[in-house]
């Protein structure tokens, strides 16, 4: 069911969270009290930030590349060789985004004349805004709110063509008022994706001094041409005046560690779809320090099989008062046998025209099976939507970037064509192929070239 609540503003919007759509437990306004934020509609000036903090730089040069709103600040992992490196031939580069107003695009501004932008190019990053407030009564509860949306294509098309790609939006405060984005003391909102259509994110907690800092956060996955996130209409306010415990608390489970609401878009846009459940099918109620794995145990079933039955996202994010529809123990599948000690690994051969699979066994990881069907982690990663190369775990079904015979499936580039062209003939993207053949430009590919296609 869908409820449409009127702001304060005179806006209609929907709730939606995770995935799904859910009635609401308050309305959803600025009535609490004053925003606390300065220049919360990021209008100009825009100025450069300080500083360059590469060898070479002089002290207190500003960055050119980094232009923001006044009252506010952006943040960003720096590129560093070897886990995030800024050039690479086999891998995704990172880099410092770069910050701009969002003017003269209306349709990338929420309100008033002007919001903030940030994006890197055909590469990724781990970005976002921050602004510290004072002057905050310590126990207070504070709501931080804010709009953001991304863009993620390649070329010049204006909406976003690569929805595989997880750019992780979320916000988050720093009950205690620091200034460092990694830090594990601020409460951040569940991360979800948003495309070319504006939504407010919120998260609320209790401060803990007379500062608190509110953060948004993007993070994407593929290194698209265009990885853009656009933020405006942000908002600080006091929940209420109560001096409960001064800890940092996300929002209950009524309204979700992240509520996420969407005004009325300026393009049409899809319904919001769920999993239609089968017959065979119960439901769980997800408890603090659940994971799919565990509930799989529990049910006798597999992670897969849930997965199938629910719209989640990202499997490794659940969270308590979560309702997962369950397989019964007729409908779950088999958890896989593991072959006999000493035995080689065999994938599973598909039906015809799909990729082999193959099933994690206990101390595999990516690098070693890559290594056993020599291949590459990356071709494993792209032919595995949604999967974390870091948490794979033994019962797993991965698929391999082969074809049912085990052979490798490839293509010979012919004159006139791009990436483009060539992820369109095999139902693809253009960010799979550049992970399948490590190519850090999609724009450099010759005739007679021989590609890996999923």
């Amino acid at each position: 069911m869908t409820k449409f609540i009127k702001t304060t503003f005179g806006l209609l919007v929907i709730l939606a969270v995770v995935g799904s759509v859910i009635p609401v437990q308050a309305e959803l306004n600025f009535a609490d009290g004053p925003n606390l934020l300065a220049n919360p509609g990021f209008e100009s000036p825009f100025a450069r930030q300080c500083c360059h903090a590469e060898p070479g730089f002089p002290p207190n040069v500003p960055i050119d590349e980094v232009q923001v709103a006044n009252g506010w600040r952006g943040w960003w992992r720096e590129p560093s060789f070897p886990n995030y490196p800024p050039t690479c031939d086999n891998c995704i580069a990172w880099h410092r985004p770069e910050w701009r107003e969002a003017a003269p695009f209306s349709n990338r501004i929420h309100s008033g004349s002007n919001a903030q932008k940030y994006f890197t190019f055909f590469s990724v990053h781990e970005a976002g805004m921050y602004q510290q407030v004072s002057g905050i009564t310590s126990g207070q509860r504070l709501r931080f709110s804010i709009y953001m949306h991304a863009w993620s294509s390649n070329g010049g098309i204006l909406t976003s063509t690569t929805k595989d790609n997880d750019m992780s939006l979320k916000v988050g405060i720093d009950p205690s008022g620091g200034a460092d984005p990694f830090s594990n003391r601020i409460v951040w909102s569940t991360p979800t994706n948003v495309w070319d259509n504006w939504a407010l994110f919120t998260i609320e907690a209790v401060a803990q001094g007379s500062t608190v800092t509110v953060y948004t956060y993007s993070k994407p996955r593929w290194g698209m041409e265009h990885n853009d996130v656009y933020v405006d209409d942000a908002s600080l306010v006091v929940v209420d005046g109560s001096s409960t415990a001064a800890t940092a608390t996300p929002t209950t489970a009524a309204t979700s560690v992240a509520n996420i609401t969407a005004t009325p878009s300026k393009t049409p846009t899809a319904a919001p779809t769920t999993a239609v459940p089968t017959p065979s099918s119960q439901t769980y109620t997800v408890q603090r320090g659940d994971t799919l794995r565990s509930i799989a145990r529990k049910f006798n079933t597999t992670v897969q099989a849930i997965l199938a039955l629910n719209a989640i996202p990202n499997p490794d994010i659940i969270y308590p008062g979560q309702v997962l529809k369950i397989p019964s123990a007729s409908a779950g599948a088999p958890a896989p046998t593991a072959p006999p000690a000493g035995s080689s690994p065999v994938p599973t051969s598909a039906a015809p025209g799909r990729l082999t699979t193959y099933t994690v066994q206990r101390g595999d990881n990516l690098y070693k099976i890559a290594r056993k069907f020599s291949t590459t982690a990356n071709a494993i990663i792209a032919v595995n939507p949604g999967i974390n190369p870091n948490r794979i775990f033994p019962g797993q079904v991965i698929n391999l970037p082969f074809d049912n015979t085990g052979v490798k499936k490839t293509y010979v580039v012919q004159r006139g064509d791009n990436l483009q062209k060539i992820a369109a003939k095999f139902n693809t993207t253009i960010a799979i192929l550049q992970q399948l053949n490590g190519l850090s430009d999609p724009n450099k590919i010759f005739v007679g070239q021989t590609l890996v296609v999923p």
